[in-house]
């Protein structure tokens, strides 16, 4: 299906075993090493390592420059079949929702609003729900 979002890899080691493309012995660590390689997880994972060493200085902390590319990756991964149109709809959203506030440290802080963060979180949270559960907790005496 065009609309896929999730690989059953019990079922693409059947179907390998069925074919005999791959040894019985093997067909697992075949089934996974297929998906990474046709999913550019590899060629991703040896660009981001090779930047970070080949770039003069490592960070303070890599994590969040390693996450916005694989996020990065990720949504080219799955726009990658869609229209033009239909890929701004999809990715438009983000940017106006948060904004850089730090870049050294990859900061963000999500418009309309007092919560920061990097960008996959914030983009992933719904930040009204966080703010009201910090104010029940500053309520409570937990945070202050």
């Amino acid at each position: 299906r065009a609309d896929t979002k999730v690989v059953s890899i019990a079922s693409a080691v059947r179907a390998a075993k069925k074919s005999r493309s791959v040894p019985a012995e093997i067909a697992r660590e075949a089934t996974l090493l297929a998906y990474v390689t046709e999913t550019r997880v590899d060629a991703v994972l040896k660009s981001i390592v090779l930047g970070m060493f080949t770039n003069g200085r490592l960070p303070p902390n890599p994590f969040p420059a390693i996450v916005d590319r694989f996020r990065a990756e990720a949504c080219r991964h799955e726009t990658w079949r869609r229209s033009d149109p239909a890929t701004v709809k999809v990715l438009g959203g983000v940017g106006n929702r948060i904004k850089l506030v730090d870049p050294r440290r990859h900061l963000f802080k999500a418009n309309k609003s007092n919560v920061f963060g990097i960008a996959p979180a914030l983009s992933a949270c719904d930040c009204r729900v966080v703010e009201q559960t910090m104010r029940l907790l500053e309520g409570a005496g937990v945070v202050a």
